[in-house]
């Protein structure tokens, strides 16, 4: 019996509509993102990290493109320093903003004042 309300609870759960708010993203979002996530990358980046450009390459999940993002910032900081990697990453976040709760809650470190007490170089 436990078996068949499994199999039963599986079954409904394909046929229930998601919840207002998370329609499909079009695929031409997505395909806008995966190519700013490759040309981020660039050729350099895809010569040196195959596997990663052909899983953005491939990736048919906004939500698995947005876990890609976190590879994506390591090629870049090791291949182009922290400082460009955190820009290039900002640009790349802001194409989920809105198609993903959480992408939509991520805040973007802004340059701060050096604190009064450093020297100035």
């Amino acid at each position: 019996m436990r078996w068949f309300l499994s199999k039963v609870q599986s079954i409904s759960g394909w046929l229930t509509p998601p919840p207002a708010g998370s329609a499909p993203v079009p695929t031409h979002v997505r395909e806008a993102i995966r190519e700013a996530m490759l040309d981020a990358l660039g050729a350099p980046g895809a010569f040196k990290r195959p596997q990663l450009a052909a899983r953005i390459r491939t990736c048919r999940e906004l939500e698995t493109l947005w876990v890609l993002r976190t590879e994506l910032m390591m090629v870049l900081a090791q291949a182009e320093g922290e400082s460009h990697a955190r820009e290039v990453l900002a640009q790349v976040t802001e194409l989920f903003a809105g198609l993903l709760p959480h992408a939509s809650q991520v805040r973007h470190p802004r340059a701060r004042a050096p604190h009064p007490a450093w020297p100035a170089h």
